[in-house]
């Protein structure tokens, strides 16, 4: 018994390290079609990229025109001219950029001391209305203190707190 369960466990053995070899193959090989596969599929983007290149130099050399109307409302008939007006377009669209830059360079210090100096207007207006509202404030409670019969001696909180702590 003994020798045969050392015979089957032997065999049992080497066919193990086989499945698990040729299972590493395996997935090896996997990966090198994956590998492949993804190969194949850029180098036919590529060749569907190359096509339309290719009919479109066809196209314009053959003298069928484009017919493509711009933004600006021109009509190009080839690519050469479809790209020259994109060009100038963007050497538009440079110049203005640099005028603009130009612009807030020139502006950024006097822009800055006015936003400070409104800063400041906003400041005194707002003192300037809390002001007037005590004014106003003071001269109601005097009107009201004027207008009652009695002599009586009001005081507010704060000139009560201030009255008994001297006392």
């Amino acid at each position: 018994y003994l020798e045969k369960k050392s015979a089957y466990d032997n065999t049992k053995a080497g066919l193990d390290s086989e499945i698990a070899k040729l299972q590493s193959e395996l997935a090896d090989a996997e990966k090198d079609k994956q590998h492949e596969e993804s190969a194949c599929f850029y180098y036919e983007s590529l060749l569907g990229i190359e096509q339309v290149k290719l009919d479109r130099v066809l196209a314009e050399r053959d003298g069928k025109s484009l017919n493509r109307t711009m933004p600006d409302g021109t009509v190009v008939r080839s690519f050469k001219e479809l790209y020259a007006a994109k060009i100038q377009d963007q050497e538009r669209l440079t110049r203005e950029l640099r005028d603009r830059q130009k612009d807030i360079k020139e502006n950024h210090g006097p822009n800055k001391e006015q936003m400070g100096r409104f800063t400041d207007l906003r400041k005194l207006l707002r003192c300037k209305t809390e002001m007037q509202q005590r004014a106003r404030a003071e001269a109601n409670s005097m009107a009201v203190a004027e207008e009652q019969s009695t002599n009586i001696l009001t005081m507010d909180d704060a000139n009560a707190a201030d009255a008994y702590s001297n006392i």
